[in-house]
């Protein structure tokens, strides 16, 4: 998530260089095929608010640098962390129903390792 995250992060960030670039290079056919539709950035852009929950807290994110830090994590700030996790992506779910197919992938991965 992590990884997936700050890349989905930094190119909404650059999505006009982006547009902007692969207009210039539209002439050539095998490049003009990759770029990216207004639904596509949509897509994207729903992802990153998946894995980013809100400007000031980034909880998939805080996790997974949680499980991966130094020090050994402990049974109970691992427990306490996909608890965490789980409870803000339910809440994600009623908040934006359409992305309820999305968010549950996850959830079901999670719930799996939880229980």
């Amino acid at each position: 998530w992590d990884l997936t995250f700050i890349m989905l992060n930094h190119l909404h960030a650059l999505q006009p260089a982006v547009n902007l670039f692969m207009t210039l290079l539209l002439h050539q056919k095998d490049l003009a095929r990759l770029q990216i539709s207004n639904v596509e950035w949509s897509v994207l852009q729903d992802y990153e608010m998946i894995l980013s929950m809100g400007a000031q807290l980034h909880v998939p994110h805080k996790v997974q640098q949680w499980m991966s830090s130094q020090a050994r994590p402990t049974l109970s700030c691992a427990v306490l962390s996909f608890k965490l996790f789980m409870t803000i992506w339910e809440k994600k779910q009623e908040e934006h129903p359409c992305m309820v197919p999305l968010i549950e992938v996850g959830l079901a991965k999670a719930r799996h390792y939880y229980n």
